[in-house]
């Protein structure tokens, strides 16, 4: 084989090889391509999550606001009406004192019946 030979052999190879880097180039600018439409996708969904987290956000601040001033309102409501500590003591003092009185008054009834 002459050197020219050669050469018109390397040269065809080299073609060959442009060739498959050719269509190699082709199918991954095609495949680019459908990457950057899948991102694109991806963009515009996260886009319309994040619009829709952002009013989950707001609506959950608002109703969780609106409920803990009920309760606190609740709350009050109750603090309001409970009788003070000192008082129920005080009534339960009470309580004691008129148990013993009727508790003396029904002995001293038992005993008046008796002796009738």
């Amino acid at each position: 084989m002459t050197n020219e030979e050669r050469i018109l052999a390397l040269l065809e190879r080299q073609e060959k090889t442009l060739e498959n880097h050719g269509k190699m180039l082709e199918e991954h600018g095609k495949m680019l391509e459908e990457q950057g439409k899948m991102l694109a996708d991806h963009s515009k969904m996260l886009e319309r999550l994040q619009v829709d987290v952002s009013g989950i956000k707001v609506r959950l601040d608002v109703e969780v606001e609106k409920k803990f001033q009920l309760l606190a309102e609740g709350h009050q409501t109750l603090l309001d009406t409970l009788a003070p500590k000192s008082r129920v003591e005080n009534l339960e003092d009470e309580m004691a004192f008129l148990r013993s009185i009727i508790k003396t008054m029904n002995e001293d009834i038992s005993t008046l019946k008796k002796a009738q």
